[in-house]
């Protein structure tokens, strides 16, 4: 199932709504938000679970404790996880034949009562308008990353339903026109998107040959789970990349220029994770550089006995001279890091003359910076003469 047809490099922006918080939330808006919290848990693993590996990898002495985030493992949990999820039980209640929108709610309340991310509006701290009619025996609420949301249950089950009939599905696949054939066949539609952008798996490409020969298919099922399954399509996809973000924020609600709301944006960088991520800045190691590019630039400028000691004791003895002390930088296995506010430091490393770092480390040496013992520095003086 992993093999690939063929694979091209490609370049992908995926823009997305933002997390959504109305005065009335429904199924629209539930789907928004899960999609947010699989997007959101994607880009706390890569920062901050690969930052942290990273820096066990290195071997350097930090409290990975200090570097701790808040998790919303538990809210995807809660919505996708069968049997006893929201979009579970929402599937199992679109299956009953009498069932209804307050079954749903019903049903949720019994079933999740437990579960930390969930609550009633009567338990949690969500002030609604003064016109608001809802109770709860006709709403719920998910604690996302973001905040607490209430939803109101009313019209989930008829859209997470929202097909289309066979007779007319039917109809549109015996059209004359092979774009209206095209559209109704949803299945070969989303074969064909895989197969153009490069991705169709082996079984993929078997499923889409055997429908074309009017072999045997699936049933489209509901919204929630196509939603769920082209989710976990994208998600598989996202995860082979090399991924950038970029988070965009909005300075007022007016969309006027030259005001900006503080409240406003604090809020959006704690539903981001950007305030998370600039305090991975402050106690971790944002700048960092590989020994080999180091050693290579200024091998050949220093005596021979530095070309031939260990990685880390070369580059320690080149920060001396931009003036580095311990706890500027810290020295991994294969890669020197830096705090957050000594990132300069390797800028400034980078732009002294080759001919001219053996005098600046001597001359740093001088004001008792750096490991630069008197038998190196005699070795360095001698050099330069």
């Amino acid at each position: 199932d992993n093999i690939l047809v063929k694979a091209p490099l490609f370049i992908g922006v995926l823009d997305i709504f933002g997390f959504e918080d109305f005065a009335v939330n429904s199924f629209e808006q539930l789907c928004i938000n899960y999609a947010n919290e699989k997007l959101h848990n994607f880009f706390l693993m890569r920062v901050f679970d690969v930052e942290i590996e990273l820096y066990k990898m290195q071997n350097l002495p930090i409290d990975v404790k200090t570097l701790s985030y808040p998790d919303n493992a538990k809210v995807i949990e809660l919505l996708e996880k069968p049997p006893t999820s929201i979009f579970s039980i929402l599937e199992s209640q679109c299956k009953m034949a009498k069932s209804s929108d307050l079954h749903f709610c019903a049903a949720l309340h019994e079933q999740l009562t437990k579960h930390p991310q969930f609550a009633t509006l009567s338990s949690s701290k969500i002030k609604l308008a003064k016109d608001s009619k809802l109770k709860d025996e006709d709403s719920f609420v998910v604690k996302h990353y973001a905040a607490a949301v209430c939803y109101s249950c009313a019209g989930f089950l008829e859209k997470n339903s929202d097909t289309l009939s066979e007779q007319f599905q039917s109809k549109l696949a015996a059209s004359s026109r092979s774009l209206v054939k095209e559209i109704a066949d949803a299945e070969k539609v989303e074969e064909k998107i895989k197969a153009d952008r490069g991705m169709m798996s082996a079984r993929g490409a078997a499923r889409a040959s055997a429908s074309a020969r009017g072999g045997p298919r699936k049933a489209q099922g509901t919204v929630g789970k196509k939603f769920l399954v082209s989710l976990r399509q994208l998600m598989k996809e996202v995860a082979v990349t090399h991924p950038y973000f970029v988070r965009c924020i909005k300075p007022n609600m007016l969309l006027a220029p030259d005001d900006f709301n503080g409240a406003l944006v604090l809020r959006q960088f704690n539903c981001t994770g950007t305030t998370e991520c600039v305090k991975l800045m402050q106690v971790g190691f944002p700048s960092r550089a590989p020994y080999e590019d180091l050693r290579s630039r200024f091998k050949s400028s220093l005596p021979a006995e530095f070309g031939t000691m260990p990685s880390a004791r070369f580059v320690g003895l080149l920060l001396v001279a931009c003036g580095g002390k311990e706890g500027d930088y810290q020295l991994g296995q294969d890669m020197v890091f830096f705090k957050a506010s000594k990132g300069g430091m390797l800028a400034e490393l980078m732009l002294i003359p080759k001919d001219e770092i053996a005098s600046r480390i001597v001359e740093q040496s001088t004001k008792d910076v750096g490991p630069l013992d008197k038998e190196l520095r005699d070795v360095l003086v001698k050099y330069i003469e």
